[in-house]
């Protein structure tokens, strides 16, 4: 069905996106169906970002890619344009002329406290479970050195 798919697992596919930001641009989806990463299952959730990681370095390693970015827009006001969960994998090279960002808003004091109080409110009732551990098959190879061994932090 899928003609350019590059990797498939009982619970995830990834494709390539038929209008790429550049060469390589991967989406990654769960096969069960979900508009929204909140409504994803947290040990599916976990696995697709295993999945995105092991994709970033594939293409790192196919393609030559100098980066990646890994974005989920998650629904319409933050750029969602398919009514399901995908996480976007897109090899970033030296001036690809790819813009991911935002300009930033100076909030003041009073409205930093006001939102921090009401997020760390809400993140109380957060409960990870810890039951089975999170199966990943087939594995992607795993490499012996890191695409970020010739990176130096001044």
């Amino acid at each position: 069905m899928f003609k350019k798919k590059v990797y498939e697992d009982d619970v995830v596919m990834a494709i390539l996106d038929i209008n790429p930001a550049n060469k390589g641009h991967t989406l990654l989806f769960p096969k069960k169906h979900s508009q929204l990463l909140i409504h994803v299952d947290d040990k599916e959730v976990a696995h697709m970002f295993l999945i995105a990681n092991k994709l970033s370095d594939a293409i790192f390693q196919a393609l030559g890619a100098k980066g990646t970015n890994i974005v989920v827009s998650n629904g319409p006001a933050a750029g969602q344009t398919a009514p399901h969960v995908l996480i976007n994998i897109i090899p970033r090279f030296e001036k690809d002329g790819v813009a991911i960002g935002w300009g930033p808003k100076k909030l003041d004091e009073a409205e930093m406290e006001d939102a921090a109080k009401k997020i760390s409110e809400k993140a109380k009732g957060i409960k990870l479970k810890k039951d089975e551990p999170i199966v990943i098959k087939p594995k992607i190879e795993e490499r012996k050195h890191s695409h970020f061994d010739d990176f130096r932090i001044p």
